[in-house]
């Protein structure tokens, strides 16, 4: 959705701008698609990553802050240098972009308005973000980057729509929603159900200020409805009729023809598409910081190292190997070993070091386990440590070992297989295919014998033609676009230095031919090759028996093996391998005299390689072009759509495509058509029904003939199988059963088939039905029933490779291949907690050196929610220092303890810990600060405290003056009572003595004493008040006392 060009007769690569119909893209040709979006925001996280950390191994010139970095290659030659291969990196974006394109074509996601923030879903929507952030997280953790990249392709596609959906822009945003797939934070501030939000406007060009100004001065956050939308149970959502709700807009929105007319999105910057068409680039790019954002916050929750991996940005790929070791294969075993070592010697250190190393070894009996590991000493010791068996029959379990190893390697890798035995689980061959192209890992057979028919093991001693090749082998290696190599055992040890391990340049075909018959015995065949300006070193491989090879130079000069230029790399007796470095540009001849057949093929190692896919004509809300997972469709029109690999800039016109047939003949020719706006190359053609390969011709900026031969043997099919591939809300967890829907359909005459599907971890139980009649475009709907243990872990991933053939008179198959993660079935937005244990040591004040002060600190941690995943430092300096003791990931509430160890010379050490969901949990202790060892919340927990206790004496001490304040009234009225007492006996005394005293009046007497006990009350408020008085005792002149009596008063 955001950012696509949609018309109903216009063909485009989904949201991708790929534009079939060039005169659309004269309409919009300047929008910003969901995939330039993310293309970018991967391309400036991965320089802000590559800015930040120190180059490996050799010094080269820093990046430039202000260099146009707007493709992978760029990038990572600017931070490598040139002599390295960009394909992961290019492959890692290609994913994102291809799972965000997906969320406008998958059934479950492409009408679904929580996927696209439509129809103020905010909540839903909001929860989808926060789903897959953490299946992303969890997928990166179980090792499965390309997962994690189509968890978060498809998590970018909703969050760039927020910005062309709703309103934020119009609100006069320019900076991100700070709460959007953040966990434990809300979007709230959501317009009512029942508030207008849009009113009536115009249309092309006409529709401005149609929401409503209530809406925008309060900030209300609202979306546009858009027609045939179905939610999660799949009920109608439909625009309410009886309330001023925002439509979509655009020419496929139908609802944007009711009140309130017209529409609110920002897809592109053309009047005829988008009806908010002036805030598209202003959308655009608040939807790449956003989708930035994103990438920034899985880097600090996964850490460096998987951060790397998941974004392509490791060079070396797989050394990845595949071996039999029965005792047969004990010469051929330690052939690989001697070989091994000194690859591995001679590559140690290098900038194209392989990242990773995989071995599987199989039997007869059983195969496996994998052996992974980094580090290229413990592969070598794994290595030399192969257990060797007596086998008891011939065949093995050649295809479990190589899909074990295919699942564990890494993407643009190449797979060796050696063995001298056919295979007995070659039912497996269409998965393994499946799951290598998948994933482009070419697999490469070394055979020295193969099974008699008696079921005895082939030494290798009888003569080469008697070798009987497992067909299984042969179709794997074509259809991977690797080879297979027969030898004798006498020929295994020289024939080892064929091993190409080198990951810096991609191995490109430039020129292949299959079968050739016996030649002129005195001139012999000539082959021709056209070499570019791309080209660094160029390898001609001849199999067959031939008489000799000669090779001669663009100028026709005859090169011989003399200086540098010329390398006889192996000689045996039916293969010829030669190697020239830097060769000229220009068209080369390539001469064989030959008494038997013989094939030749010549590769080449360059700057540039392309990267074929197919694709299909998607209708709908969203027409497109989506890329097809198996084999291209038989009989219908289809895309070719060819990515271009490496230093684009040297190339400069690919104009014609042709397809081959295995043995090099042309079957058929096309032009070849460029996107601009996608940097695509893209033809629509009928496929032929018989195997083919692809060739493209064209030219490099210096006008050289440009060619490369895609060696994939490629064959179409007549039917299809596939799942959903956007269904987020099926969550397989520990302890669950889930049932996966499949559908299969056949585009040829009624057959029979069957389905077949295979995990990695083995969570298929049951697949209904298997087997099924199929008439004509007939469709069949099943199930896969998933079973998941109860003690699975979160971060168990498993590649499932779903595969359909037709019967057994019929080679048609097809495949489709998906990945299932262990998630929670809730989501989990807590985060793990630190509580310091001991501290000891200080850095204030420093005496002496830095270096001879220490400090440690003890730390435990726990996770209350799925459980703790892993404690690190923030620093990849700091991680020596940290030493964990044992814990179980995944354990709700265990409690994980630490110890830091550090100097004073760097005393502020902060502690990250996340759990298996991604949330991350911080700690931060510095112990060159007074407060050492504290945490901020310590800090705030402390600065509450020393508040509470001066709040507590403060009180106190108000307290203790109003005690002091009481006594004194109390010791005043005291002594007042007692100074009234002493006035009053004196009148006694004074009337007892006088003879006939005068008498006041009662009231006169009254006052008098009143006045004088309350002397201090001399400015009284004049307030009436009736007290009952007990009146004073009033003594008569004759001695006699009066009546008490009371009397009202007014104090003056």
């Amino acid at each position: 959705m955001m950012l696509s060009l949609l018309f109903v007769i216009v063909v485009t690569v989904n949201v991708d701008c790929f534009i079939p119909n060039e005169w659309l893209g004269l309409i919009s040709p300047s929008s910003k698609t969901h995939v330039k979006i993310t293309e970018n925001a991967v391309l400036n996280v991965a320089y802000d990553f590559l800015k930040s950390t120190p180059r490996p191994l050799q010094p080269i010139k820093p990046l430039s802050k202000n260099a146009p970095y707007d493709s992978a290659s760029d990038l990572l030659r600017a931070y490598y240098g040139d002599q390295v291969s960009t394909a992961s990196f290019e492959e890692a974006i290609k994913d994102f972009k291809d799972a965000n394109e997906n969320v406008d074509f998958d059934e479950s996601s492409k009408k679904l308005p929580s996927a696209h923030f439509d129809a103020e879903t905010f909540i839903e929507s909001n929860n989808r973000l926060l789903r897959l952030r953490q299946e992303a997280i969890i997928s990166i953790k179980a090792k499965n980057y390309k997962e994690a990249r189509r968890k978060t392709g498809q998590l970018f596609h909703t969050l760039q729509d927020f910005y062309s959906h709703s309103n934020w822009i119009e609100m006069g945003n320019r900076q991100p929603h700070p709460s959007l797939g953040v966990p434990g934070s809300q979007i709230d501030n959501i317009a009512d159900p029942n508030t207008e939000t849009c009113d009536n406007c115009g249309l092309f060009g006409r529709c401005k200020n149609n929401i409503l100004r209530t809406i925008i001065s309060n900030n209300k956050l609202t979306s546009g409805y858009c027609s045939d939308q179905k939610n999660h149970k799949g009920e109608p959502v439909v625009k309410p009729n009886d309330v001023g709700k925002c439509s979509h807009g655009g020419p496929v929105d139908s609802s944007g023809i009711e009140y309130a007319r017209g529409g609110i999105n920002k897809d592109a910057d053309s009047i005829l598409i988008s009806p908010h068409y002036y805030h598209h680039h202003e959308a655009a790019k608040v939807a790449t910081k956003a989708s930035e954002m994103i990438l920034k916050d899985i880097r600090k929750v996964v850490g460096h190292r998987e951060f790397v991996k998941y974004l392509g940005l490791h060079i070396g790929g797989t050394m990845c190997m595949v071996i039999d070791r029965t005792s047969s294969m004990r010469n051929d075993i330690e052939a690989v070993q001697n070989r091994t070592r000194q690859i591995i010697k001679r590559m140690n250190g290098s900038i194209n070091e392989p990242s990773q190393f995989v071995l599987v070894t199989f039997s007869d009996l059983d195969y496996g386990p994998a052996f992974v590991t980094k580090k290229p000493d413990e592969f070598l010791s794994q290595l030399s440590s192969i257990n060797i068996t007596d086998g008891i029959e011939c065949p093995e379990n050649s295809f479990h070992a190589l899909r074990l190893a295919v699942e564990n390697t890494d993407s643009y890798s190449t797979c060796f297989v050696f063995t001298d035995v056919s295979s007995k689980d070659a039912h497996l061959k269409e998965s393994v295919i499946a799951l290598a192209k998948y994933k482009t890992i070419k697999i490469k057979y070394m055979l020295s014998g193969s099974c008699s028919t008696r079921g005895q093991r082939d030494v290798g001693r009888r003569p080469r033609a008697a070798i009987t090749i497992d067909s299984s082998y042969v179709d794997v290696a074509l259809s991977t676009g690797g080879e297979v190599t027969t030898l004798s055992k006498k020929e295994i040890k020289a024939a080892t230095s064929m091993l190409n391990i080198d990951s810096g340049q991609p191995e490109i075909t430039l020129m292949y031919a299959s079968q050739q018959g016996v030649t002129n015995p005195l001139d012999g065949r000539s082959h021709y090759v056209n070499i570019d300006s791309t080209i660094k070193e160029i390898e001609i491989n001849v199999k067959g028996t031939v008489i000799n090879v000669k090779i001669f130079n663009p100028s026709g000069k005859l090169v011989k093996s003399t200086g540098n230029i010329f390398e006889a790399v192996l000689q045996l007796t039916d293969i010829r391998i030669i190697k020239i470095a830097n060769p000229e540009a220009g068209k080369w001849r390539v001469r064989i005299r030959s008494i038997l057949t013989y094939s030749v093929y010549v590769t080449g190692k360059g700057s540039v390689d392309l990267v074929p896919s197919f694709g299909v004509e998607h209708g709908g809300v969203h027409p497109g072009v989506e890329r097809l997972v198996g084999k291209p469709p038989q009989g219908v029109e289809v895309f070719i759509l060819i990515d271009v690999i490496g230093d684009k800039n040297k190339v400069g016109t690919t104009n014609k495509l042709e397809l081959l047939s295995p043995n090099g003949e042309t079957i058929k020719s096309m032009p070849l058509q460029t996107s601009e706006a996608s940097n695509k190359l893209y033809t629509k053609t009928i496929l032929p029904s018989s195997p083919f390969q692809i060739k493209v011709i064209g030219s490099d900026v210096i006008k050289n003939v440009f060619s490369r031969i895609l060696r994939q043997v490629i064959s179409t099919s007549k039917c299809s199988v596939k799942t959903d591939r956007g269904d987020v809300q099926r969550v397989l967890s520990p302890g669950s059963t889930e049932r996966v829907p499949f559908q299969a359909v056949n585009d040829g005459e009624s057959a029979e088939y069957t389905v077949s599907a295979i995990d990695s971890a083995g969570f298929i139980k049951q697949l209904t039905p298997n087997r099924f009649v199929l008439g004509k475009n007939e469709e069949m709907k099943g199930e896969i029933l998933f079973d998941v243990p109860t003690g699975t872990t979160y971060d168990t991933s498993s590649t499932v490779t779903l595969v359909i053939r037709g019967n057994k008179a019929s080679s048609d198959y097809n495949y489709f291949v998906f990945t299932i993660n262990i998630q929670p079935k809730e989501l989990d937005e807590a985060a793990p907690s630190f509580s310091i244990v001991e501290r000891v040591g200080k850095c204030f004040p420093l005496k002496g050196s830095c270096n001879d002060a220490n400090f440690t600190v003890a730390v435990e941690v726990v996770d209350n929610g799925m459980g703790l995943y892993d404690v690190i430092t923030s620093k990849e300096s700091h991680a020596i220092g940290l030493k964990m003791s044992e814990f179980t990931q995944g354990v709700p509430g265990s409690i994980a303890k630490a110890i830091y160890h550090g100097s004073c010379c760097d005393p502020l050490v902060e502690l990250i810990a996340t759990d298996v969901v991604g949330n991350i949990g911080r700690l931060q202790v510095n112990f060159a600060e007074e407060e050492e060892g504290k945490t901020k919340e310590a800090k705030n927990e402390d600065m509450f405290v020393y508040i509470v206790m001066v709040t507590c004496g403060v009180a106190a001490l108000l307290a203790v003056l109003c005690a002091c304040c009481c006594c004194c009234v109390a010791q005043n009225r005291k002594q007042s009572k007692k100074t009234k007492k002493q006035k009053i006996h004196k009148e006694k005394v004074n009337v007892s003595k006088s003879n006939k005293p005068a008498r006041l009046p009662d009231s006169e007497r009254f006052r008098e004493i009143y006045e004088y006990v309350e002397p201090q009350n001399k400015h009284p408020k004049e307030t009436s008040i009736s007290v009952e008085q007990s009146a004073p005792t009033i003594f008569s002149p004759n001695g006699s006392t009066e009546k008490k009596y009371a009397t009202p008063f007014k104090l003056k």
